[in-house]
């Protein structure tokens, strides 16, 4: 009994010891990826023409109820080193630099050309491959919406773990909570709101916009709860300011 005793106080022992280990950057940058292989693959699978036709047939409906339960069950075994994973610095540090380099990445790589157009002017594959990632419109993917909202559970559980709430720790909560905050505003704006352009000349007025996405007109006619008139307008002109260049050449000339 002893021996059998002394066994499962090693095992216990050593799961935790497993489940508080020291949180490395690598480590965050592992799951990282791994979360935005899963999304990426979510919201290119939204976005496919076949997606009405796997929602209308039973075997969808039964993965699309599987895969969510199989995810939260996962969450659940390891809620231990989530929370750990999630409170911590490295994990800070990995997610931010995540999120930086996809903004830097995507505001590079955003284009409202047609597929065909990123083709001629690319190359198949490197049009491909933005196409596939979500590169083109990255903003207005699922990942990125998702690990913004990572983000923001981080931050609140840092704020429920130090207690922040506190009086001597206000300064950390409103940081915090300040972030979170501008984070739900953008989802608000991006739910709800739009971006749209009236075309108006001298004399006619409007009542609706049309919705632009990345600068380019789409389909979508949003009425207004107002009208426009345009009665005049005036162009400003700047006289340009001519300037002068002289290079060299190789030959000193």
């Amino acid at each position: 009994m002893n021996q059998e005793g002394d066994k499962g106080s090693e095992e216990k022992e050593r799961i935790q010891k497993k489940t508080t280990g020291k949180i490395t950057v690598s480590e965050c940058a592992y799951w990282l990826l791994s979360l935005w292989m899963v999304l990426l693959i979510i919201d290119r699978l939204f976005l496919s023409d076949k997606f009405p036709g796997l929602i209308k047939s039973i075997i969808g409906r039964g993965i699309i109820v599987i895969i969510p339960v199989i995810i939260c069950l996962a969450l659940f075994k390891i809620r231990t080193r989530l929370y750990q994973t999630l409170t911590s610095r490295q994990f800070a540090v990995a997610i931010l630099s995540w999120l930086l380099g996809f903004t830097a990445l995507g505001t590079l790589t955003a284009r409202t050309d047609s597929r065909e157009v990123l083709e001629g002017s690319s190359g198949q594959g490197l049009a491909k491959l933005i196409y596939l990632s979500g590169l083109n419109d990255p903003f207005h993917t699922i990942w990125f919406g998702g690990f913004l909202i990572l983000l923001m559970i981080s931050l609140s559980l840092v704020v429920i773990k130090r207690r922040s709430w506190r009086f001597p720790e206000w300064g950390n909560l409103l940081a915090h909570f300040g972030i979170v905050i501008i984070l739900i505003g953008g989802f608000i704006g991006y739910w709800f709101g739009f971006r749209g352009m009236m075309d108006l000349h001298i004399g006619e007025s409007a009542g609706a916009v049309i919705e632009t996405r990345l600068g380019a007109r789409t389909e979508n006619i949003h009425p207004l709860d107002f009208s426009i008139l345009l009665e005049d307008f005036q162009i400003e002109r700047y006289p340009t300011e001519n300037e002068i260049y002289l290079y060299r050449n190789q030959e000193g000339s």
